[in-house]
């Protein structure tokens, strides 16, 4: 209280005369701290107020407390921001008594203090309180702390029931899962044998194949060489002299015979045998070219330099549907 009225009597100018000088120079200098202090902060509300030009400057800046009664400070102000300021009247539409307005009571009357007298709302009761907002919140929080509390014990109780309920389903099905494993011993065993049974099941049928596939062969085989003796047979004084497989120019590809043998014509034992033995020759291939075994005969060759015989080669394409 000292303070303030040393603060009234200096910048007032009521009885600075009578105070020691260095107290009014420390008020002054306060006073001229405070006000540029202020006009930062009214800058920096002034700019956050809006997008920058003229509709973010207020049109007039109210100043209310104990700071705002420095007498110059409206003009400073006013002077510093571009616009209109004048001290904030708290008591401009309350009625009060004649004397309190007499006595100086509405410069000392904060506007807080009246708003929280009228109340928050039309028709709520009054709620008149001078304890800082904080410690009102703190009082309101203690007043519901044991709903809270029981609130959270319940939720915590719930919670709890619902785990002890999952944990002994856990418990059960890991219980069941391990009366299958004991169950399924057993069975996977009689699966491994079941599998090395199979395995040697499928070993035994390649090994079968493979004989049915020579036994094939080999029948085959004594079919064509009987196909080849008949159709000899069917020409007369003919015989083979080589009979052999001719390497293929690819791998899968079908199975060639080079054949040679040699034709007598006893017509002409000492001289060259004649034109019929050639054609004999030739239906000889012709006829080999029907058997079922035979795709194609290719490279017929013949050589008549040796009297009353006729040599012959040829290649025989073995038929892919009747393999040997």
């Amino acid at each position: 209280m000292s303070a303030e009225a040393l603060k009234l009597r200096v910048l007032g100018g009521q009885g600075a005369a009578e105070t020691a000088p260095a107290a009014a120079e420390t008020v002054r200098l306060a006073a001229t701290r405070f006000v540029g202090r202020l006009q930062l902060e009214l800058m920096r509300s002034t700019a956050r107020a809006g997008p920058e030009g003229a509709a973010a400057q207020p049109a007039v800046i109210y100043l209310a407390g104990g700071g705002a009664r420095l007498p110059e400070l409206p003009a400073l102000l006013a002077g510093k921001l571009k616009a209109r300021v004048e001290r904030y009247d708290p008591l401009r539409r309350v009625d009060v008594a004649v004397a309190v307005r007499l006595g100086g009571a509405g410069d000392q009357l904060a506007p807080e203090l009246l708003g929280a007298a009228v109340g928050p709302r039309s028709g709520a009761p009054l709620a008149f309180s001078l304890l800082p907002p904080a410690e009102a919140r703190l009082q309101d929080f203690r007043k519901r702390q044991p709903f809270l509390l029981a609130s959270a014990a319940l939720a915590v109780a719930a919670l709890a029931l619902v785990a002890w309920h999952y944990h002994r389903l856990v418990t059960a099905t890991y219980e069941d899962l391990a009366g299958l494993e004991q169950r399924l011993v057993p069975l996977r065993a009689l699966v491994e044998r079941n599998v090395g049974n199979l395995a040697h099941l499928e070993s035994a049928r390649a090994r079968i194949a493979g004989l049915r596939g020579t036994v094939e062969m080999k029948s085959s085989w004594i079919d064509f060489l009987g196909d080849l003796q008949a159709r000899l047979e069917e020409i007369e004084d003919v015989w083979l002299e080589k009979l052999q497989i001719v390497p293929g120019p690819a791998a899968g590809g079908p199975l060639r015979l080079a054949l040679s043998g040699r034709l007598l014509d006893w017509d002409n034992p000492i001289s060259k045998v004649s034109p019929d033995s050639f054609q004999r020759v030739k239906q000889l291939f012709r006829s080999f070219s029907q058997s079922e075994f035979v795709a194609a005969v290719e490279g017929e060759r013949f050589d008549n330099v040796q009297p009353g015989i006729l040599r012959f080669d040829c290649t025989l394409v073995i038929n892919p549907q009747k393999p040997l």
